[in-house]
């Protein structure tokens, strides 16, 4: 997702999400662009092979938006997620009006973050 020039493209929405919950990230994805709004979709746009962390630095980097796909998987330690939520929550010039938490799952209070809870409640 780069212009000619090289220079990286602007889209609407990067979509972070738990591995297991593709399914609600695609049809999340699809409205989005149903709707003329531009996402970045690792499942879409990474390829096999891909430097992820740098996929990842890219795609925060270009989002206007980051949209969480919240679960109790999306907080496991281990997954990538946590590290593009808090780099996306850091993001001191995207704040947080550019962080959308869209719950997937029923989740209890003690099991988002504490940094989160005000904008994921």
């Amino acid at each position: 997702m780069e212009t000619v020039s090289g220079a990286p493209e602007k889209v609407d929405f990067f979509i972070s999400y738990a591995g297991v919950e593709r399914a609600w990230a695609e049809w999340v994805a699809w409205h989005l662009q149903q709707h003329g709004f531009s996402v970045e979709f690792d499942h879409w746009h990474w390829q096999a092979g891909d430097n992820t962390t740098l996929r990842m630095s890219d795609a925060l980097a270009r989002a206007d938006r980051f949209l969480a796909l919240l679960s109790r998987s999306y907080f496991e330690r281990p997954r990538y997620t946590r590290d593009e939520w808090t780099a996306a929550f850091d993001d001191r010039e995207r704040g947080t009006g550019g962080f959308i938490p869209l719950h997937v799952a029923e989740l209890e209070k003690s099991e988002i973050p504490d940094l989160l809870r005000p904008i994921a409640l």
